[in-house]
Order: C-alpha cells, then sequence, then structure tokens
C-alpha cells in the first residue's frame, strides 16, 4: 500500500507544476502581447493622433461655413441693367443652377440677362466677354473662368467702369499675378481668412479631414491632380496641406488634363488604371461635380472595393445625395448653395453700380454624410443653405 503522506506530496508536486505551468503561459502570452503591441503602437498611436487632429475643425466643416445673406438695405439700381453671363461649359449642372439663379434675380431687379456658353473652350472666353462689352453690358459674370483667360478684355470693362464678378473663379491677383480686375468681387468680409482663396483651401482642408477620420488615420487617398484651373489648384492645395502633416496618410496622385480627359470615359478610365496600379486605395475625393464620370469610375470598381471606399466629393447636387442615400460611389458631399451664390454674384454687381460698398454675402460651404441628415435638402431638391435666401436678397434690393 502506497503511504498518504506519499499521495498529498503527488498532489502537492502536480499543484505546483501547473501553477508554475500556468504562471509561465501567462508570462509568455504577456511577453508576446507586449512584442505585437510594441510593434504596432507606434503606427496605431500615430492614427489615432491624426483622426484626433482633424475632429474639431471637421466639426465646424459639419456644422457648415456659411451664415446668410446680408441684410443691410442696398436698394437696386432703377435702370434696366443689362447683365452678361459668360459660362465656362454651359452642359455642366454646376454652370445651370447658378446661372437659372442670377436670371431669376435680374428679373426680380427689372434687370436684362444674356448668357454666353463657352463651350469650354478657352478661346471663346475672350469672345464672351468681348460680345458683352461690344453689345454694352452694365455688368459681367463669369462662372468657372479665371480672369487670367481674359485679363485683357477686363481691363477694357474696368475702364467702362462696368462691373465683374465671378462664381468658381479668380481674380487675376489671385491666380496669374495681374491687377485686380473683379470690381464686383463675391465678398466673404473678414469671416474667412483669406477670403477667395482662403474657402476653397478650407474645402479641401475639409475633404481631407473628412478622409482622415472616416479611414481611422490610415487613408490611402486616390487625387486627380489637374492645377489647370485655380479652383482645382486652391482646393488640393488645402487638401494636401492636411495631408502631408499626417503620418499615416498616403496619397495616389493622378495626373489629369482637364482639357482633354474631361469626359467620363476618361475620367473613369483614370480611376481604374490607379486602382488597378494600387489595389490599396480605401478613399478618394473630388472638388466639383462628380457626374463627371468621376462617381461611375468609382462605382465600377466594383462591390469588394465600394465597401471600403471612402469618398467625399461633389457640390451638395440632388444627384449626390442620391449617390449617398443609395451607398453608391459617394459617402460624403461638400455642399454649396448653388442657388445662393447666384443671388449674391449679383447683389455684388447691384452694390457696385450704385456705389456702395461690397458686403460679406455670408457663402459657405457644409460638409454632408449620414451623421448630419437632419441638414440634407429633400430628394430631387437642391441644398441652399439659407431657406428663405431669396426673400432676404429681395427684401434687401426692396423689390
Amino acid at each position: 500500500m502506497t503511504p498518504k503522506c506519499g499521495v498529498n506530496r503527488g498532489k502537492q508536486l502536480h499543484r505546483g507544476m501547473l501553477r508554475w505551468g500556468v504562471g509561465s503561459l501567462a508570462l509568455l502570452l504577456a511577453f508576446s502581447s507586449s512584442i505585437t503591441s510594441a510593434s504596432a503602437s507606434p503606427k496605431s498611436t500615430a492614427a489615432a493622433g491624426a483622426v484626433k487632429s482633424v475632429k474639431a475643425e471637421l466639426s465646424n466643416f459639419e456644422k457648415g461655413l456659411f451664415t446668410h445673406p446680408p441684410t443691410t438695405p442696398s436698394p437696386a439700381v432703377k435702370k434696366k441693367e443689362n447683365i452678361w453671363v459668360v459660362e465656362w461649359l454651359g452642359a455642366t449642372t454646376s454652370s445651370t443652377v447658378p446661372v437659372a439663379a442670377i436670371q431669376a434675380a435680374d428679373k426680380a431687379l427689372g434687370w436684362k440677362t444674356t448668357v454666353y456658353d463657352a463651350k469650354g473652350l478657352p478661346s471663346n472666353y475672350v469672345t464672351g466677354v468681348n460680345e458683352a462689352i461690344a453689345n454694352g453690358a452694365n455688368g459681367i459674370i463669369l462662372i468657372a473662368i479665371d480672369c487670367s483667360y481674359v485679363e485683357g478684355p477686363l481691363k477694357q470693362a474696368k475702364a467702362a467702369h462696368i462691373a465683374v464678378t465671378a462664381i468658381y473663379g479668380f481674380d487675376c491677383n489671385q491666380w496669374g499675378g495681374g491687377p485686380s480686375l473683379y470690381s464686383a468681387a463675391i465678398s466673404f468680409g473678414h469671416r474667412i481668412k483669406g477670403g477667395a482663396v482662403g474657402l476653397w483651401n478650407d474645402w479641401g482642408r475639409a475633404s481631407a479631414d473628412y478622409i482622415i477620420q472616416a479611414t481611422n488615420g490610415r487613408p490611402v487617398t486616390l487625387m486627380l491632380d489637374s492645377y489647370q484651373l485655380s479652383v482645382f489648384k486652391f482646393y488640393y492645395d488645402g487638401f494636401l496641406s492636411r495631408m502631408n502633416a499626417c503620418k499615416t496618410c498616403t496619397v495616389i496622385k493622378v495626373p489629369w488634363d482637364i482639357s482633354t480627359e474631361f469626359t467620363g470615359t476618361a475620367v473613369a478610365g483614370l480611376i481604374t488604371a490607379a486602382y488597378t496600379a494600387h489595389p490599396n486605395i480605401n478613399s478618394s475625393l473630388l472638388g466639383t461635380t462628380v457626374d463627371n464620370g468621376f462617381s461611375q469610375g468609382i462605382h465600377d470598381l466594383g462591390p469588394a472595393a465600394l465597401k471600403k471606399m471612402k469618398v467625399i466629393g461633389g457640390l451638395g447636387l440632388p444627384s449626390e445625395f442620391a449617390l449617398i442615400r443609395n451607398q453608391q460611389a459617394l459617402t460624403a458631399t461638400t455642399a454649396w448653395p448653388q442657388q445662393w451664390i447666384g443671388f449674391a454674384a449679383v447683389d455684388s454687381i447691384n452694390s457696385y453700380l450704385a456705389h456702395r460698398p461690397l458686403q460679406d454675402e455670408g457663402i459657405g460651404f457644409q460638409v454632408l454624410d449620414t451623421n448630419n441628415k437632419k441638414d440634407w435638402p429633400a430628394p430631387g431638391k437642391y441644398f441652399t443653405g439659407v431657406a428663405n435666401y431669396a426673400q432676404l436678397y429681395k427684401k434687401r434690393w426692396g423689390v
């Protein structure tokens, strides 16, 4: 018979070995975990830091950078003014919507409106402005045309005291190194640091902020790279200023010649080629309407890509909100009040013709995604920023 003390001693030895084994295993796991944690920690910390760094700024962009139209009385010029609109490309929604608003504002003031479509050809920009001057224009509104393209004719317009303003275009002293020729430039007052250029930089930064947060600080972003228009230059300057400060952010720049590659097929082809070469791309952006083939190109990447893609772009048009609602190729938009902008351009011209100082028109944009759906327009409707913008302007004009 085996003595009981031997049994007890065996049990104690077994328990001791078990405790040593469990303790050693825990120690080993802890050691292994510490190695894994230590190796992953710097990048994870940097990514978390990137998200934290954009949080407050993105919150402001999600609330919107616009205020309201000016309310100080600015009685309408009584004579029937002759206003010319020279638009870059009439086939684009970013032109047709503000043009319709300009016509509505002019009608309220009793003014005549003539629209010249340059059809995307720089040579026509000059022709359009020259025709406006020759036909006795009192005011000229350029849409998506920079001053540098029409500097000569605008010098003539300035000498003739013709009011000149622009939508989605920049003055010669902002882009091109020439003199300021926009006598009735839309004002942002002291609200936006840097004026129009600063606002466009903010637009790009807002897009970067959204992408950084949406990808948890690890974006690999496809950027269609074009500096041929000032609107893209200042937008991308703002975007890259934020992305370049992010240690865990990667930007895949794809050269984009808008003079030859602005068709839907061309844009979609650039996106497909970029994703094929860089299948780790998980985000993208575009500082104009996405109806130019961009959204189709993103959609054509397929379900697996769409599942991970975070895409911000557009101008807040009805078609873009539809894409977000249906989870198709767009996850957020930077919404601009297109109609309000048209009224603001006319208000600026009225102020100039009446020899009154230009006032802050309150214009800005808002980042909208599924987190602030309460600010979305109804399906099929345009984002207005301020619902009663037209009534406020008419009251200001006394019409």
